[in-house]
């Protein structure tokens, strides 16, 4: 396979900052509390599958429904079914209606794939070539590829590829092939995004590994390229937003005094490659993305030290915040699935925001992206929400805008970028008018100031954003990110 050794670099994303972020968290349980789980998202479910305490193994597959319109706090949200093997460190993967869960360990590696049919709920099987525990999983395009992995000991550098384009049945053989990784490895971490399916990092017998190997759906070809650090990075501790695929923190060292890492490797579905940094350096990071915020949530710290915090990236702005589990939990698996997202282990630490932010938002003269936050109550009879936006430059006036449909358009006269489209209201009476760095406003939500004026209903969906005076380097204007509610 052809070997390029190099990406184009990317805009750096900005240093984290200790705002605290505006965050809603609760917490639920699984059926049956345990570590080493498999998340999945698919359709309005999420599952969560296999898992270990101790040395005794699970077949149960948790099953949270968001369609039932429950919170995941709610035990009528949920319901349990089970693999056909009770194992842990599965490779979990989505294609259209079908989750798939490959490999693992029973402690002895196995060659199943459980495959559940979220529109039958029904469950089939088939077989990975090498049997094998710790196996990276995602899907590009058509193909789900599960890569590298333990094979009783030794890593493997095997990649096995179901092509869902050929119309058959993952019990096929015929629906199967396989291909190599540059080096065989196993705790190797997957994310896909745009037409590449990106294999990171791992281990060999003795070493933490640098190499990414990435297959390009587009062309069927693979390259390689460099992680900026070498280390094991956690199956659940990548995530995928917008044209980037995040991987985060890790083990430099591994064993039992094992070094921790804060980097976090993104590459770009155009072929980049950058960096960030996480507030602490941990591995057994729990990561999913909810809008275009990314949420890397607990890890263990150096000597393995349980971690609480949560560091979130709002990938409009580059711009970083903070808020903390209910307690500390390291290998949380993580997804999301509508407005909410769900880290699940000992406890399931539950992130459902009042808003999910989105678009893109331009540095001011300030230096930085202006954000907008949503929060208060989704209530629409509650009338109880607050905007608020921060980073506005220093003595500059701005108003908020609201609208029922998403946009994305930069008009003449601003810096920065319109995320509302059609009817628009603007929140500018006197009382509404806010000044930077900061402010907030109230609304009333029985009153929004589209053209005619609005009552928000229950099951509406409104977006906000906030426009402000700028001056860079001449008088301009620009705006916030935008925040989409969904109102009860």
């Amino acid at each position: 396979m052809q070997r390029i050794c190099h990406l184009a670099p990317l805009v750096a994303i900005a240093a984290f900052t200790a705002a605290p972020a505006q965050a809603q968290w609760s917490t639920a349980t699984l059926s049956h509390p345990r570590g080493d789980v498999t998340s999945v998202s698919v359709g309005d479910l999420v599952l969560f599958a296999g898992g270990r305490v101790g040395n005794v193994f699970h077949d149960t597959v948790d099953i949270y429904d968001a369609a039932l319109g429950l919170p995941p706090s709610d035990p009528a949200a949920w319901s349990s079914t089970t693999l056909s093997v009770a194992r842990t460190g599965i490779g979990g993967a989505v294609l259209d209606d079908l989750a798939f869960f490959a490999g693992g360990s029973i402690p002895a590696s196995t060659a199943v794939v459980d495959i559940f049919d979220a529109r039958s709920r029904t469950w089939s099987t088939a077989a990975l070539s090498v049997p094998r525990g710790q196996v990276a999983a995602t899907t590009v395009g058509d193909k789900v590829l599960f890569a590298g992995g333990q094979n009783n000991g030794p890593p493997s550098a095997v990649v096995d590829i179901f092509d869902g384009a050929l119309g058959l049945p993952p019990s096929d053989p015929a629906a199967w092939s396989t291909a190599t990784l540059s080096t065989a490895r196993t705790q190797v971490a997957a994310a896909s995004v745009g037409t590449l399916a990106i294999f990171a990092g791992g281990r060999n017998a003795t070493a933490a590994l640098g190499d990414a190997d990435i297959y390009d759906s587009a062309t069927d070809s693979w390259s390689v390229t460099a992680l900026s650090q070498a280390r094991i990075v956690d199956r659940e501790a990548t995530a995928t937003t917008g044209t980037r695929a995040y991987f985060a923190g890790g083990q430099v060292t591994p064993g039992a005094g094992a070094t921790m890492s804060d980097v976090v490797d993104i590459f770009d579905a155009h072929g980049g490659q950058s960096s960030s940094t996480l507030s602490t350096a941990r591995g057994y990071v729990g990561a999913t993305a909810l809008g275009n915020t990314v949420i890397f949530a607990g890890g263990a710290g150096d000597g393995f030290v349980l971690q609480d915090t949560v560091d979130m990236l709002n990938t409009g702005t580059g711009q970083w915040s903070s808020s903390q589990l209910s307690q500390p939990a390291s290998g949380l698996a993580a997804a999301a699935v509508g407005r909410t997202a769900l880290f699940a282990g000992a406890l399931v630490e539950v992130y459902a925001p009042t808003g999910v932010n989105y678009c893109s938002a331009t540095a001011n003269s300030a230096g930085v992206a202006a954000t907008i936050a949503a929060t208060g109550s989704t209530s629409a009879a509650a009338n109880d929400l607050t905007l608020t936006a921060v980073d506005l430059p220093p003595g500059q006036f701005g108003y908020f805008l609201g609208g029922q449909t998403e946009g994305f358009l930069s008009p003449l006269g601003s810096q920065g970028f319109i995320c509302l489209s059609g009817n628009i209201g603007r929140f500018s009476v006197p009382s509404q008018i806010i000044q930077g760095p900061a402010g907030s406003i109230q609304v009333d939500v029985s009153a929004i100031p589209v053209n005619p004026t609005q009552a928000v209903q229950p099951g509406d969906t409104w977006n906000f954003q906030c426009w402000y005076r700028d001056n860079n380097p001449g008088p301009t204007s620009n705006f916030t990110d935008a925040v989409s509610v969904v109102f009860e």
